[in-house]
């Protein structure tokens, strides 16, 4: 889209960007962040890329495995909008639990390394 690599989308969380380990996120990951610190002109050094295992592990249990072998690279909305209730319903599932996890991931980097109350703070959704 139009902000891919927009500077209107910093500033960036200072200690790094989050990323799972798969060679194609790690790629798209660096692409952007090569593309908005070019835009922004500025002189501060882009943060490092955090990588996580259990972001992407997430969306490879059986299901999510299935309906990529199914549908393969697309955007979300072909997973969501699927006209197989089933593989829609899968994959509402599996994003879904895929977005706790994500959250969960950013929670112990932001929050509790940072922040010493953070355990009396988090709250599940």
């Amino acid at each position: 889209g139009a902000s891919y690599g927009s500077s209107r989308l910093m500033p960036y969380y200072k200690h790094g960007a989050f990323c799972t380990p798969a060679p194609r996120c790690v790629e798209t990951a660096q692409l952007f962040l090569d593309a908005s610190y070019k835009t922004a002109n500025t002189s501060s050094g882009k943060p490092p890329l955090i990588l996580d295992s259990r972001m992407y592990d997430g969306t490879m249990q059986p299901e999510g495995s299935r309906l990529f072998r199914s549908i393969g690279y697309a955007p979300l909305r072909e997973y969501l909008e699927n006209p197989d209730a089933n593989d829609a319903n899968a994959a509402k599932f599996v994003l879904g639990e895929y977005a706790r996890t994500s959250l969960d991931v950013i929670w112990e980097e932001v929050i509790a390394k940072h922040d010493s109350d953070a355990a009396e703070k988090k709250c599940r959704f």
